[in-house]
Formats: C-alpha cells, structure tokens, sequence
C-alpha cells in the first residue's frame, strides 16, 4: 500500500486508503493515522478524546496510504486506564454520525449490556439506517489489564 503507483500518463494514483492502526502495550495506546478514519478514547467519568484528525481538503484526502514517499503518518500516545474503550470507525460511519455522537452511541450501548460488539454492531447498523453507503468499519475494544 505504500506506492500503488500512478495511472499512466497521469499523477492520479493507483489506488489508496485511509487506515487508524492502534497498538496497546503497557498501559500506553499509541495511535498511527492516515485518511479520515476516526480513533476515539472513551474513558469512565470523561468525555470522549478524538486521537486523530481527518486529512481532507476540499472533499479529497491529502495524506493516506497509497500515497507513496510524500506519506506523512500521525502518531499520538496516550496513557490508558483500565476499562477505557477504544473506539475505532471508518468514513461511512462518521458520514452519518459525528464522532462525538458515535462515541456516545457507542459509550451508551456499552453501559447497557457492556458488550463491545454488540455496540460496534448497534453503530454500524444505526450508520447503514441513516442512510451511509460508504464502507462501514467499527472496531470497540475495551482495555483491560486481564485481557
């Protein structure tokens, strides 16, 4: 996915993808990003941290894989605490919900049955009803210190 190349006799690419990599180790998350797929930490007693930021002007994305050697990835680390959810969703959800209402979906579902999948699927199932035709991706994990 790096560098897809170019259609020939242009600059348009090949191909490319917007991606959120997470990567837990020692009670620190560390986020890696391209593209406008959306990390959110949803902490017990706070409100929910956006940890990435769409990459997007007028309507096109400026950095995402598939880019090539202009790829430009951030990288946010943050310390979690038991029982934080991470929260991790594509453009066809946040082109139905805001992040912030996602996380408050999801935060929602998770304190009435505490099931991450289930509130990945109620997001994913509430994006397709109101009405996004965009791939829906919804990854809820929480961190525990046991698992």
């Amino acid at each position: 996915m790096y560098d897809w190349g170019v259609v020939s006799g242009t600059k348009r690419s090949l191909g490319g993808c917007a991606g959120t990599v997470a990567w837990v180790h020692e009670r620190q998350l560390t986020v890696f990003h391209a593209g406008d797929t959306v990390g959110m930490l949803l902490s017990p007693g706070e409100g929910p941290r956006q940890m990435t930021f769409a990459h997007e002007q007028g309507g096109a994305l400026t950095r995402y894989f598939g880019i090539g050697d202009k790829l430009q990835i951030d990288i946010t680390t943050m310390a979690i605490a038991e029982d934080d959810v991470l929260l991790l969703m594509s453009d066809g959800v946040t082109k139905a919900f805001s992040a912030q209402a996602a996380a408050e979906l999801v935060a929602t579902t998770m304190d009435r049955c505490g099931d991450p999948g289930a509130a990945a699927e109620e997001l994913a199932t509430q994006s397709r009803r109101r009405g996004s035709t965009d791939d829906i991706t919804v990854v809820v994990m929480t961190l525990n210190e046991d698992e």
